[in-house]
């Protein structure tokens, strides 16, 4: 399990965005994180109004300890979270 800083936005049809919330989320990958922020922060009634969800999804275990760019292409096997 890692700890996953995911912020939770709300996207309309026009392009103007929501911020609804956030948190540290335990999670085995940053996509079940931010499943768990969208069940907690998604609403039903954004859906009906053409609002889609979009996320911001950080790391946190990692801090702010610097990794060379080469180092993160052959590390990083599937998508890059910033």
């Amino acid at each position: 399990m890692n700890s996953f800083l995911v912020d939770v936005y709300a996207i309309g049809p026009q392009g103007q965005d929501l911020h609804l919330g956030g948190g540290i989320f335990r999670a085995g990958s940053a996509s079940e994180a931010e499943a768990m922020a969208a069940s907690e922060y998604g609403s039903n009634e954004l859906s009906l109004r053409g609002f889609d969800i979009a996320f911001m999804t950080d790391v946190p275990d990692v801090g702010s300890k610097g990794v060379p760019l080469a180092q993160l292409g052959l590390s990083l096997p599937g998508e890059f979270y910033a």
